[in-house]
C-alpha cells in the first residue's frame, strides 16, 4: 500500500495538478473542496477520495490526522476563522 495523501482545494487548478500527481505517483489521495459536485468529478477522474470540507474551518477533517502528506491548498481563512491544527494531528 501507498503512502496517503490528503489536498485540501484539490477539485480545481492547483489542487487538482498536485493530487493528480500524487495519485500518478502512487499515493492514495484524499481530495477536499466545499463544492461537492466538482469535488466528486475530479475524483472520479483522477482516481481519487473525494471528502467535502472546509480546511480553513476552526475544526480540520479527521481525515488530517491519518495522512502522510497534507497539501493546504485551499484559499485563505475567512474573517474570523483559522485552521486550527494541533500538534498531534502534524
Amino acid at each position: 500500500m501507498g503512502r496517503s495523501a490528503l489536498v485540501g482545494g484539490g477539485a480545481t487548478g492547483i489542487g487538482r495538478a498536485v493530487a493528480e500527481h500524487l495519485v500518478g505517483s502512487g499515493h492514495q489521495v484524499i481530495i477536499t473542496g466545499r463544492r461537492g459536485d466538482v469535488l466528486e468529478a475530479t475524483a472520479r477522474e483522477i482516481g481519487a477520495e473525494p471528502l467535502v470540507a472546509d480546511v480553513t474551518a476552526a475544526d480540520p477533517p479527521a481525515a488530517v490526522s491519518d495522512v502522510d502528506v497534507l497539501v493546504l491548498n485551499a484559499g485563505g481563512p475567512a474573517p474570523g476563522r483559522i485552521l486550527a491544527v494541533t500538534d498531534a494531528q502534524w
